[in-house]
């Protein structure tokens, strides 16, 4: 594939995301979790002075600087949404010098239309998590071999640990890059530069103070909810919701989206007659559980060949030589520190809690794609325009009428009212 060809199919597909994210965008339903973030935000740009940021952690600064920019409450959706698309960029950068342009463009795909990446397009404080797990996952293909340039050595050190620090801004869930790094390091396949790790540990625990912070003056906000709910090690206790960690991570790199995407679209539009309405939503449940149980197939293959691939290398002292060995690796402890935290967390985790693992959930099923990479051309863009029609008619229906989602909801006219309420 050229870089022409790879170009065209990156831009049609982001063509596709953007539409598709604005959709979904537009049709959440603001529920407390968005409303309080967009009326924290709203509230630093209104009734703070423009140029005090002393009040701000991420949470609001997410909002409140985008409105500073252009003053539309259209202004923090389209942040969103650009910070997503960014998270892409991050992970192709990743990626260029590991597999073939091939695997690159199927990468594109795979990542921007995944129902579980779309379904995730809407204010809460996972959605913001996808570009720091991407350039955590770029951070650590740089230092993979230690740096010759101390610059480089020391700026990629540096953005390493404030990748860590952002996530953990947003969710504890945070921690599972935490745990990644530590097991690289204890492999000493991961080289981290003292000064760097110095200056990424100011800023990182400058960012997780003030989530801290932001936490304890709003008993809502994102940590101290989840811990009322259960207690640390629960996990371990009910040994289910490791389990269930395992599961969504084979299901990240499916099209097996959200139960709310799969179970709640009704086809009520279709027709007044509840029959056909039934018949369609029969047709549809069929359709797409037979789509993904095979993607799933995929994924499972592609963890096992991984696992296989990575075992002479995670509990040794050997250094994986290939590329696909490097990544193998780095998605096993990925998956082992997924499981991990599942056990220490205090509470069951949703799929949007583990969406920091995201990225790396989708490794295993790239690297059979890229074994596969030297087939026909013809045949590569044939399954990927396949791929593409079924994932973009999945996320459609999800963005329209699904748990999270309505056509009946309006994300403009909810947070125009929102607005209106610091004037009133």
């Amino acid at each position: 594939m050229s870089r022409l060809q790879l170009a065209l199919i990156t831009g049609t597909i982001a063509f596709f995301y953007l539409v598709l994210a604005v959709i979904y965008g537009n049709n959440q339903y603001m529920n407390a979790e968005a409303t309080e973030i967009l009326k924290n935000g709203f509230a630093v740009h209104y009734l703070q002075d423009a140029k005090n940021f002393s009040d701000n952690n991420l949470l609001t600064l997410v909002i409140s600087a985008p409105l500073r920019v252009y003053e539309s409450v259209l202004s923090p959706l389209l942040v969103l949404i650009l910070l997503r698309l960014g998270s892409l960029g991050f992970l192709l950068w990743a990626l260029y010098s590991y597999v073939s342009r091939t695997t690159l463009a199927w990468t594109v795909i795979i990542y921007l239309l995944s129902p579980w990446f779309l379904y995730n397009t809407h204010f809460s404080y996972t959605s913001y998590m996808e570009i720091g797990a991407a350039l955590y996952l770029l951070t650590l293909v740089k230092l993979r071999n230690r740096p010759e340039s101390f610059m480089s050595y020391f700026i990629w050190s540096s953005l390493h640990i404030l990748a860590i620090g952002w996530c953990l801004h947003f969710h504890y869930s945070g921690t599972i890059l935490c745990l990644i790094s530590m097991a690289l390091m204890i492999r000493k396949i991961l080289h981290i530069n003292i000064l760097g790790l110095i200056l990424g540990s100011c800023a990182s625990g400058f960012l997780i103070y003030l989530g801290v912070v932001a936490a304890r003056t709003n008993t809502g906000m994102y940590i101290t909810h989840d811990f009322q709910e259960g207690y640390p090690g629960f996990g371990i206790t009910h040994v289910y919701p490791i389990l269930k960690s395992v599961l969504y991570w084979l299901r990240f790199s499916s099209a097996l989206g959200q139960n709310h995407l799969v179970l709640e679209t009704s086809f009520n539009w279709i027709s007044a007659s509840e029959i056909i309405a039934q018949f369609f939503r029969i047709v549809w449940l069929a359709g797409i559980y037979i789509v993904g149980l095979m993607t799933m197939l995929w994924s499972v293959l592609g963890n096992w060949a991984a696992v296989i691939e990575a075992k002479g290398y995670v509990f040794t002292r050997n250094e994986p030589e290939s590329n696909s060995g490097y990544l193998s690796v780095v998605s096993t402890y990925a998956l082992l520190a997924t499981t991990v935290f599942a056990g220490i967390a205090p509470v069951l985790l949703s799929s949007d809690e583990l969406n920091v693992v995201f990225a790396f959930s989708l490794l295993p099923v790239l690297l059979i794609i890229d074994k596969l990479s030297e087939a026909k051309l013809s045949r590569h863009l044939l399954i990927m325009s396949l791929i593409t029609g079924i994932l973009v008619i999945i996320s459609l229906f999800g963005a329209v009428e699904s748990g999270n989602f309505n056509a009946e909801y309006n994300y403009y006219e909810n947070a125009s009212l929102l607005v209106d309420s610091f004037f009133n």
